[in-house]
């Protein structure tokens, strides 16, 4: 680590297991992906040079003579009668009192699992080794995974006949770090891939309700109209129809109720009336919420037996007979 990221670097605390670590480090800034990764690469590349590790178990005045810089570098650690020197070659020196490998062998695979901030100036990393790296790594990639079902299954609820997403299995596993990274770069590519996908869709609905307009226009049009709509439609196809029949008819005002089962949407456009003080009137009758601008506003009640109320109050301001 001191060979990536300076001499700088000392151990701030650790937690060693059979086959898991946490390594807390000083350093000054964020540790890039491609850091970690050269990190993780060198440690297996130590694994597989077979480097024996040499544990020795020296009095202090024996490890001052052999290792006086090392027992400087940390003093503030106690010892009583023995100290114990762990070495690997000449690659690493240091003072432990944990339980250690005979041999990098020992340790098979090495994949680094996290890496952040605990304080200031204070980094963690968190690493595992043997077999305990694809069960760790995979409960690492979990919550990817459910984040690609959810994103599935909204995609499934917006496809047509003629639109269909295109999802994209995550890559294979490899068990290193760089999982993780592809893991989180697949997501984002899917989730802008979606966002695209619900505009193609908004759009395909949008135009194929225009296409049909006359499946919801009454048959004579007027300065003033109503409508009520029934068949399930995003809302944001509506605005876009009463968009599109206020300006191509060149209305005054359109007042269109969306009937659903367990609710009522209005939606109001208006250049003569205050389309917000409309739809506040309206929706107040039945107990709803709603307002809006001089020329746009939009309401709703979950009091769907009451439509005919607003409806006659509409149509009472509106002077429809």
């Amino acid at each position: 680590m001191q060979k990536q990221l300076g001499s700088h670097l000392k151990k701030q605390g650790s937690s060693v297991g059979f086959s898991s670590l946490r390594y807390d480090f000083n350093h000054f800034e964020k540790i890039t992906p491609q850091t970690l990764l050269q990190i993780e690469k060198e440690v297996n590349q130590l694994i597989q040079k077979s480097v024996p590790v040499k544990i020795e178990q020296l009095s202090i005045p024996d490890a001052q003579k052999k290792y006086a810089t090392l027992l400087e570098k940390n003093q503030k650690a106690k010892y009583k009668d023995k100290v114990r020197i762990v070495s690997i070659d000449t690659f690493s020196v240091d003072l432990c009192g944990g339980t250690h490998a005979t041999n990098t062998k020992d340790l098979e695979h090495f994949t680094i699992l996290s890496c952040e901030s605990i304080s200031s100036g204070i980094y963690r990393i968190e690493a595992v080794c043997n077999n305990n790296c694809q069960e760790s790594l995979n409960a690492k990639l979990v919550p990817y995974q459910n984040d690609l079902h959810q994103l599935t299954q909204k995609a499934k609820s917006l496809q047509t006949q003629n639109l269909i997403f295109d999802v994209k299995n995550f890559p294979p596993i490899t068990q290193s770090y760089q999982d993780i990274l592809n893991y989180q770069k697949h997501i984002k590519a899917q989730q802008q891939a979606l966002v695209l996908f619900e505009k193609k869709v908004l759009e395909y609905h949008q135009k194929k309700m225009v296409q049909a307009e006359s499946n919801f226009l009454p048959p004579q049009i007027t300065k003033k109209m109503m409508l009520t709509i029934e068949e399930e439609k995003p809302l944001e196809v509506l605005k876009f129809f009463i968009n599109h029949i206020f300006d191509k008819y060149h209305l005054e005002v359109l007042f269109l109720s969306y009937v659903q089962p367990e609710k009522i949407v209005f939606l109001c456009k208006s250049k003569t009336l205050h389309a917000g003080n409309l739809i506040k009137e309206a929706v107040s009758l039945v107990c709803g919420s709603g307002g809006g601008n001089a020329s746009l506003a939009q309401g709703g009640t979950k009091k769907t037996k009451n439509l005919e109320q607003v409806l006659n109050f509409v149509k009472t301001k509106l002077e429809i007979n």
